[in-house]
């Protein structure tokens, strides 16, 4: 069972998981200008908060998304059904409104000349809507390839759900070979492109450690005794990465160091978490509530904001791009979290809605 602690560990990580997420996004705006640092500690800095620290959001939340799924998870059909019918309510059907909602607005602003350039992600639109072969063969490629590029996690959140039951038995019968084969995937980025899901990889080692931890009957509190060797091995992973990076090492190498510094960066930052920090705890669990919501949006918010900024001030030197970097950030997180928070209130069915109606434990 999921204690009290858990439940409030799970719960203030999810905002600040969130703002990591947005920092890994930034870099876009600066690749697709062809926007590069000078100095070498100007580009290891954006690597370091981007790919370092930004790179654990994604992983950490399929891990606690499978922790909640394996609760209770007892491979019965009855309990499969309630773990389906759940996530269509708070993954599938959020991730076809979201995906018609950018359609629409993508459809209307490419409808306005002066904005035709601020596409995102795909060319489709509304218009191209036409016939039921071809609305069949537009909605398979929204599902591959979403109008909002960052539901694919919502996606694959689902389509893991399909295949717990799968996940539950290798982690019941095979544990051990199954986290090494788990590894070698995830660590090495094995191709997963013929497997219809391209983030694959990315997705089912997660999910099977999730189940192991429930399968095994792991007590993952006790890594709280290793907060302090831990943070230093992440701190470790981090300094090799940006060396390789810098040093130009072999891609496989770095990638490889990458992974490890961010699998221990998410060991380190859980450990961290089971301290209780008052006031800051309250604080980011009432923001807890907006990180659905501000994951759907912030991807089409930064990119408007980003092209908008470049408009009045292009960066060029590094202080400018530090300066594009940080301010994008502060205001995609901010101004994504305020409509959150005025959508909820004015509009609170909708909101409801679009956020899947989810509770703390889902």
């Amino acid at each position: 069972m999921i204690d009290s602690d858990i439940s409030r560990r799970i719960e203030i990580l999810r905002y600040p998981l969130m703002l990591a997420i947005v920092l890994f996004h930034i870099p876009a705006g600066l690749i697709y200008n062809d926007i590069a640092a000078s100095n070498d500690f100007t580009k290891l800095l954006i690597v370091f908060f981007s790919w370092l620290v930004g790179g654990m959001g994604v992983p950490f939340f399929f891990l606690i998304s499978g922790f909640l799924l394996f609760k209770d998870f007892d491979a019965t059909l009855e309990s499969y059904k309630g773990k389906v019918f759940s996530r269509v309510r708070t993954l599938l059907i959020p991730f076809i409104l979201w995906s018609l909602i950018a359609l629409a607005l993508k459809t209307a602003i490419l409808s306005v000349p002066m904005f035709s350039g601020l596409d995102t992600v795909t060319d489709t639109t509304i218009n191209e809507y036409t016939g039921a072969a071809l609305i069949l063969r537009r909605a398979f490629e929204l599902l591959m390839l979403p109008t909002i590029g960052p539901l694919w996690f919502i996606r694959d959140l689902f389509i893991m759900t399909l295949l717990s039951p799968l996940v539950w038995f290798a982690a019941k019968k095979a544990p051990l070979p199954g986290m090494a084969a788990m590894c070698g995937v995830w660590f090495f980025r094995i191709d997963t492109d013929a497997m219809l899901l391209s983030d694959l990889h990315e997705t089912l080692p997660v999910f099977f450690f999730s189940a192991c931890v429930w399968a095994g009957k792991w007590d993952i509190k006790k890594l709280d005794r290793f907060t302090a060797f831990i943070g230093v091995v992440y701190a470790l992973c981090a300094a090799f990465t940006l060396w390789a990076i810098s040093a130009d090492a072999i891609s496989s190498f770095h990638s490889v160091m990458h992974k490890l510094a961010v699998l221990f960066g998410i060991l380190f930052f859980w450990t961290c978490s089971a301290v209780p920090r008052g006031s800051l705890d309250l604080v980011l669990g009432k923001l807890s509530q907006y990180s659905f919501f501000v994951y759907a949006v912030h991807v089409p918010f930064l990119d408007l904001l980003q092209k908008l900024y470049m408009k009045f001030n292009f960066p060029r030197s590094d202080s400018e791009i530090m300066a594009f970097y940080s301010i994008t950030w502060v205001i995609t997180a901010g101004a994504t979290t305020l409509i959150a928070v005025a959508a909820k209130r004015l509009t609170p069915r909708a909101y409801n809605l679009l956020i899947g109606g989810r509770s703390a434990d889902e």
